[in-house]
């Protein structure tokens, strides 16, 4: 058995970056991207985050951590490489902080649109994101699962495969790219709060390499976002 693994992981080891950063691209966004631009396309008729997208999330993302994560393991990364270092104490009130900037930025953002254009509320096509009733079960389980699964492969891999190769910025790029075209089955309006949130982001991993902070941030954002539908 111990032969076979390594058989099997010899291969994994001697991957090109460009084929690593394919398969957790493909693997972790594909499909997820597909749907946000079918949705966005053609919009659903019902509230997108119901209680089923919830447990469907629950379900599926634990089984991509494992499955990238040990694949990434393999190839040598470590918690570290993601910035998922030691925790501090510093990580709650700076996760709490960054939170309360990005919801401030969404604000800012929507009201300086609507101070500009005052029509940009039919422009946008604001359509229902959450159903009504979510259950706060799958709430806190989705809450305490998603900002581990969108930071680490949203935000840090991204930033840390571009800083291999010098090429930071384009990792900077990348993830805010991808953060709002993974989100926009919530329709355009979200655009104003991914967006921003999506900067700060890869900016704040970019310069500090580290993601406990941004867990935290996107732990209370997504407990404050979905709790306000909970049943």
């Amino acid at each position: 058995m111990v032969a076979l693994g390594a058989r099997l992981a010899n291969p994994i080891r001697r991957l090109p970056i460009l084929a690593e950063t394919t398969i957790i691209m493909v693997v972790a966004f594909a499909w997820p991207i597909f749907n946000s631009l079918r949705a966005l396309i053609t919009p659903p008729s019902h509230a997108p985050i119901d209680n089923a997208h919830l447990l469907t999330l629950i379900v599926a993302e634990p089984i991509l951590i494992g499955f990238l994560g040990a694949l990434l393991w393999i190839r040598g990364w470590t918690p570290a490489t993601v910035g998922l270092g030691r925790p501090r104490l510093v990580d709650l009130p700076l996760g709490i902080g960054l939170g309360l900037l990005c919801q401030a930025l969404f604000v800012g953002c929507w009201t300086l649109c609507w101070y500009i254009t005052p029509n940009i509320i039919h422009l946008v096509h604001p359509r229902l994101v959450s159903a009504s009733h979510l259950s706060w079960t799958w709430i806190a389980l989705v809450s305490a699962i998603n900002p581990f699964f969108e930071e680490i492969f949203v935000c840090a891999y991204p930033i840390a495969i571009a800083r291999r190769t010098r090429w930071t910025t384009v990792g900077v790029v990348m993830s805010i790219l991808i953060r709002a075209t993974y989100h926009l089955y919530q329709g355009p309006l979200a655009l104003f709060a991914v967006v921003p949130l999506g900067i700060v982001f890869a900016l704040y991993f970019a310069t500090t390499g580290r993601l406990w902070p941004l867990i935290v941030a996107h732990m209370a954002l997504d407990l404050f976002g979905l709790g306000v539908h909970s049943g």
